[in-house]
């Protein structure tokens, strides 16, 4: 018996109302491109807009969205900068820690409790799709690291629920996130979550910050030696000796840091001491989401730190955190015109950080935080009174 045969007994026995939902169900496949989802309550719908996410996957969602989850690194930032504070509809476990490190949680932690756990959450986390359903999500927007750790199709076909990949650090470079890749990621979820209004303001106003630095800093014809350390990473203690080849703070300050010298890769490293007592840069400057790792390195081994110039001078100042389980993009700036005003007093002596922290917190947050992270850090101050040498 051929096929065409099977196919004809198969449609003669069937119910005419169960033939008109296959035929239905055929229809809708057909008219998205081959995909029908379900929501959390077991109803079948078709996607009605077509999204492209940053690994180039077609997506289709509902063209109404008020309910999301956000899993991995960065992700539940950038939906939050992206004006989506009140479609989040489940937390990661990690979120609902101490994380005053990260903007996003300095300024809205208290909305995060009492939502559903959609997992453990982490840079090293599996999606839990079990737990991502309580949440009842109408969309699920991931990072590039969750998309490495779990196909994103297979989620989707887990869950029965779109699945997005969104860029919350540039391509190449996990950890940093460049202004190109965040306004592309912006654009994109400005589509997903209908606040392209937001989002398309949002980042006009980093092409103007970007401008800015870029006009102040292009050309100047004396650039100090400069190390940024205590960078955080993946342990997010990696101490005085954690940096970044190619600092993207830097880089909108048209400025090198020793390390660029050593010709490596851009990225993380663990540098040797050795390195910073040959290069002796002039100035130094610490991410105070590890200053007290620092300090402790510091009263272990006060000589070494001496030997360095920077120490010596009282040339030592400190940043708000870049990276926090996510790129502090709010930071991110600050930091560049903090650096900036130290290096190139008469390029930025216009600019008050305190003002232009109000600023930047209140455009990317809608609230300015600069007096919450006081609590927790000496904020953009010279911080050589914590190494006495």
């Amino acid at each position: 018996m051929n096929i065409f045969k099977y196919i004809h007994l198969f449609i003669f026995h069937m119910k005419r109302r169960d033939f008109i939902i296959a035929i239905t169900a055929l229809a809708l496949a057909s008219i998205v491109g081959g995909v029908v989802y379900f929501d959390n309550e077991g109803n079948n719908y078709s996607g009605e807009v077509k999204i492209i996410d940053s690994k180039g996957r077609t997506v289709y969602i509902p063209k109404e969205i008020n309910k999301v989850v956000a899993l991995g690194p960065g992700t539940l930032g950038m939906v939050i900068y992206a004006g989506g504070l009140d479609k989040i509809s489940g937390i990661e476990q990690i979120e609902l820690r101490n994380m005053w490190g990260q903007d996003c949680w300095l300024a809205y932690h208290d909305k995060f409790k009492g939502l559903p756990i959609i997992g453990q959450g982490g840079p090293n986390a599996t999606p839990d799709p079990s737990a991502i359903l309580t949440a009842k999500p109408q969309v699920i927007i991931e990072d590039q690291l969750y998309a490495q750790v779990m196909d994103p199709n297979q989620l989707q076909e887990e869950t029965k629920i779109p699945v997005i990949v969104v860029y919350t650090f540039s391509p190449k470079r996990i950890g940093e996130l460049g202004p190109n890749t965040f306004k592309s990621s912006m654009s994109l979820l400005g589509e997903i979550l209908g606040t392209t209004d937001r989002t398309n303001e949002l980042n006009e106003y980093v092409n103007s910050l970007v401008s800015d630095l870029n006009s102040r800093t292009s050309d100047i014809s004396y650039r100090p030696s400069v190390y940024v350390g205590g960078l955080p990473y993946k342990t997010g203690s990696e101490g005085f000796l954690g940096t970044d080849v190619d600092f993207e703070v830097l880089n909108l300050i048209n400025t090198k840091s020793v390390v660029d010298n050593l010709g490596w890769p851009p990225g993380f490293y663990n540098i040797d001491f050795s390195y910073l007592l040959e290069t002796q840069p002039e100035f130094v400057f610490i991410d105070e989401g590890n200053l007290e790792t620092v300090i402790s390195e510091f009263s272990q081994n006060k000589q070494q730190f001496c030997s360095l110039n920077a120490f010596k001078n009282g040339n030592v100042y400190g940043l708000l955190p870049y990276r926090w389980y996510q790129v502090n993009v709010t930071n991110e700036f600050l930091s560049a015109y903090y650096i900036g005003k130290i290096l190139y007093p008469d390029n930025f002596s216009d600019v008050d950080i305190v003002s232009l922290a109000n600023e930047i917190y209140t455009k990317f947050l809608g609230i300015n935080i600069y007096s919450d992270y006081l609590k927790y850090a000496p904020g953009y101050v010279n911080i050589s009174g914590y190494f006495q040498c």
